[in-house]
């Protein structure tokens, strides 16, 4: 969670808004693993951290969510950002992979396509956030990955796990607006 939660909780504060409580279940599936990315690629470790992670999200907009994190499966395309609405699903690229394809299904379809990007910020943005935190600065305006979503997104996370701990819903004490939609460029 501590290493992925904080992509997904972003992208979906910026989808949904800021989250008023979560719940959520947790465990450390394997309690030995082997080390399966460079400079340590094939060293075992002891986990000491619940590295299967599973939530449901309530945000202040009346919206639900879930998350999920794990290093303990393995399948393709195993990280998802689909949004559940009213009249279809939208299929959102990965956020830790900072671009792709937008894909909606509506059931009069009876497809999924991929639809128009409306923004320019079609491929790998990685270097967006600094990029658009100094023209922010240079505009005297907060910029939209500011301290106050990091904390409510770390707030959440802590939450998430005290959650897993007590087996109740538990209220996120800070709070975050959804920031502004990025100007179309």
């Amino acid at each position: 969670m501590m290493d992925m939660g904080p992509y997904y909780l972003t992208a979906m504060i910026n989808l949904a808004g800021g989250i008023e409580s979560v719940m959520s279940a947790s465990k450390i599936t394997f309690p030995r693993r082997v080390i399966t990315s460079q400079p340590l690629n094939g060293t075992p470790i002891d986990v000491h951290v619940n590295t299967y992670v599973a939530g449901t999200v309530k945000y202040t907009s009346g919206a639900i969510g879930t998350l999920f994190t794990t290093f303990d499966a393995c399948y393709p395309d195993q990280a998802r950002f689909e949004v559940y609405g009213s009249e279809g699903t939208l299929f959102v690229p990965d956020p830790n992979t900072f671009g792709g394809p937008v894909k909606l299904y509506r059931p009069e379809d009876k497809e999924v396509r991929e639809i128009p990007l409306m923004y320019g910020y079609a491929e790998n943005s990685r270097g967006l956030g600094p990029s658009e935190m100094a023209e922010a600065i240079a505009e005297g305006r907060l910029n939209r990955a500011n301290a106050k979503m990091a904390y409510h997104v770390l707030d959440t996370i802590d939450q998430i796990m005290k959650s897993a701990e007590t087996g109740a819903f538990e209220k996120v004490p800070s709070i975050c607006e959804r920031p502004e939609a990025m100007p179309n460029s």
